[in-house]
């Protein structure tokens, strides 16, 4: 394979990752690090900083090859979406599927540096990543649980404001006992 077809089938996975459209990955690594800051009362480590960065890049550019695959029929019709490389053909399913588990592998690998806690909540984690993409197969049985989802998601807002509040008065108290999350995370 020539230099030039070696940058063009890399081009068309920068795409198919949406690399092109990096407002996804701020929209999910702007909490991720405020939620690190916040863990860590202003000093985060280097270390888990890059790992939750590059770890956000990974899983959201694995996001977006998964939703792909299990939309490419869907998105060759969709004004939209028909340009996208799965959909054109450009990109095989197959290098799709392999692509996306390579960035998920990837991701699991820096999972790995942290502690046992946080690799089995990893699996949670990847369950919700793939549920996200499978939920075209409830739609067509329940038409209406992925659009009413967010909305559930928006009436626990409320709640998950008032637990972080709660965790925050209550972390001067957890610091001084000595059970810093942050320091948990790195524990293995």
């Amino acid at each position: 394979m020539s230099p030039a077809a070696i940058a063009d089938k890399l081009t068309l996975y920068e795409r198919l990752m949406r690399l092109d459209k990096p407002i996804g990955i701020l929209l999910l690594l702007w909490p991720t690090l405020w939620a690190l800051w916040l863990a860590s009362g202003g000093r985060p480590q280097g270390r888990l900083v890059w790992i939750f960065a590059l770890g956000t890049v990974l899983m959201r550019s694995a996001g977006c090859v998964m939703n792909d695959i299990a939309d490419w029929r869907y998105d060759a019709e969709v004004k939209r979406t028909r340009d996208r490389p799965l959909a054109t053909g450009a990109v095989s399913r197959r290098e799709a599927l392999v692509l996306a588990s390579v960035l998920t592998l990837v991701s699991f690998v820096l999972v790995l540096s942290l502690n046992r806690l946080t690799v089995l909540l990893s699996f949670a984690a990847l369950g919700l990543a793939a549920g996200k993409t499978g939920e075209w197969l409830v739609s067509q049985f329940y038409p209406q649980i992925p659009f009413a989802a967010p909305w559930w998601a928006m009436a626990a807002a409320p709640l998950t404001a008032i637990a972080t509040a709660a965790l925050f008065t209550v972390a001067p108290a957890a610091r001084a006992t000595r059970l810093d999350p942050v320091a948990a995370l790195s524990r293995r």
